[in-house]
């Protein structure tokens, strides 16, 4: 099987997932429609957490529990506006003249993507206690010319849905996805044409082999209280 996309209906195929059937990990759905939708089956999981390399994008204070939809119809990830601002802030430490104006969906530079990947940090999002660490390269999109446009966005829907999160294919590419509509279950697990591509692991348990993570220079002094936190999160 190569790496294009495929279906089963009623059946999975454990040769492609990265440790077969015990390398998929099911994760129950969680509600987050308005009991007026009148909908029983939602395929919403919990988010915990997102990461900039060690640093939580998250402010002191900001609810961390959100919910982190499956978008199969969408090519990108899109976040809630107060993290894609945190976002901006970290990228902008390597890239002063990152644009987030003139594209309305898209944050970009223009220089190619295989230099920008270089000096930018991998993004973590925490769900349901699995870990999925998207390098650098996975997350950006090489456009016309030199253009490089960073395929993490804000979410731009409204109300009470502009803080979910909306999980893509640039995530949803690299995972083996089961979905159990009569136990509202999800399973995930990696793809094994994804190995080296991206991680999926147990929060906290990051594996000793996986590429450091550089700490910027005004984490080195870190208090011992955050650095644990980071280690228990699983991020170095």
């Amino acid at each position: 099987m190569n790496d294009q996309s495929f279906a089963i209906f009623g059946g999975v195929d454990p040769d492609q997932i990265v440790g077969g059937l015990g390398g998929l990990k099911k994760i129950q759905t969680m509600a987050y429609r308005p009991d007026w939708t009148q909908s029983s089956k939602q395929w919403a999981l919990e988010g915990q957490n997102m990461f900039y390399g060690t640093e939580e994008c998250q402010k002191i204070g900001e609810e961390k529990k959100y919910a982190a939809i499956i978008d199969t119809g969408s090519s990108n990830i899109g976040v809630p506006d107060t993290m894609f601002k945190s976002l901006q802030e970290k990228w902008r430490k390597s890239f002063k003249e990152l644009d987030c104006v003139t594209d309305d969906n898209f944050c970009q530079l223009m220089t190619p993507c295989d230099q920008v990947a270089a000096q930018l940090k991998p993004i973590s999002f925490q769900i349901s206690n699995q870990v999925f660490e998207l390098p650098s390269e996975q997350y950006l999109h090489q456009a016309e010319g030199k253009r490089c446009q960073f395929a993490i966005h804000s979410n731009q829907l409204k109300g009470s849905s502009a803080n979910l999160i909306l999980i893509g294919d640039i995530l949803l590419r690299h995972l083996y996805q089961v979905y159990d509509f009569e136990n509202e279950a999800i399973s995930l697990g990696l793809n094994k044409h994804s190995v080296g591509k991206i991680l999926m692991y147990e929060a906290g348990n990051r594996p000793e082999d996986a590429p450091k993570i550089q700490l910027d220079l005004d984490m080195v002094g870190a208090s011992s209280e955050i650095q644990s936190r980071f280690n228990a999160a699983g991020q170095i």
